[in-house]
Order: C-alpha cells, then structure tokens, then sequence
C-alpha cells in the first residue's frame, strides 16, 4: 500500500525540510506544495515574480503578490487539482505522496484524508509543533506578527483520529 504523507504545521516549523530529507529515499516520489504550485502559476501563468526552484523559498513580498493574484482565481485552483489528481494516481501506483502545506485545519485535513483513504492509500500525519513563542520570536518565513498570531489562533493540533498513523516531529521551543 502507497503513503500519503500529510504535512501539518506552522511555516518555518521544517516541513519542507522533513520532506526533503525523506524524498532522498525514493526515486519517484511526488511532492504537492501549493506555495511552490503558486509561486509557478504567478510567474508562467500571470507574469508576476520569478521562476523559483521547488526547494526555493521566495520572499514574504513575493509570496503575498502571489497569494493576492491567485486566491479567487478559479483557473489556478481547477490547475492545482489537476496536479494532485495526477500525484494521487502515481500514489496509487506506488509513488510516495508528501503534501507540504500547513495543514492547520482538522476539517480540510480529514476531508483530504477521506479522499486519499477513498484510493487505497495509507495515509500518514506528519506534525511539527512550535510554541507561539517560538513562531513569534523567529517571525517564520518573513511573516509578521499579526499573521503568525492568525495562524496560532487557527492552527488544531491532529488527532490520531484523523490519519492511519500520526507522527510528530521534534518540537520547536
């Protein structure tokens, strides 16, 4: 059976860096990012910023220019689906799934769970806690205050409910 590795957790907390630590160990692993499918919309499909590597983190001003370009766009988002319907059959096919986004939500979570469980997946939570402290000291990835604040606010830590196995990953205090 092919996992699906569900990332959760604040930006900044090593998410991507987990996962590019673990993809070394496969040689067909797909990785679905929608930062990263953001970033590459904005630049090819819209002419905004630059082309950046799947590893690359861009600038929080970028990032924002982005996010404001594509965010009720209906086309990016139909493009993205696409994509993960495309990670998923690879998935089912035996190819590794990591989803390296924050995952801060129990609902979206176990909706997304429920769809990669409805394809015969194992599907794996993978948690990087932080303290508010920590998040706010460090002003993760450029974000200011009031958006790490937002994030804190909404952020539900997974329960072992949620995934066919929960693991959590150090924690940054």
């Amino acid at each position: 059976m092919s996992n699906v590795f569900i990332m959760i957790g604040l930006s900044g907390s090593g998410k991507t860096t987990w996962v590019r630590d673990q993809i070394a160990q496969y040689e067909d692993a797909s990785v679905w990012s929608l930062n990263s499918l953001r970033m590459q919309y904005a630049y090819q499909e819209l002419g905004i910023g630059r082309e950046l590597d799947l590893w690359e983190e861009p600038s929080a001003e970028a990032y924002q220019e982005a996010w404001n370009a594509t965010k009720d766009d209906q086309a990016f988002h139909n493009m993205s689906n696409i994509m993960l319907g495309r990670m998923i059959g690879r998935a089912m096919r035996g190819a590794p799934l990591f989803i390296d986004n924050m995952n801060l939500r129990s609902g979206p979570r176990r909706r997304m769970a429920k769809r990669f469980r409805s394809k015969g997946l194992h599907v794996t939570g993978v948690y990087l806690p932080v303290t508010a402290e920590w998040a706010l000291s460090h002003q993760m990835r450029g974000l200011n205050a009031e958006t790490i604040a937002t994030h804190l606010e909404t952020a539900q830590p997974p329960t072992a409910d949620e995934f066919d196995t929960l693991v959590t990953v150090g924690c940054r205090v």
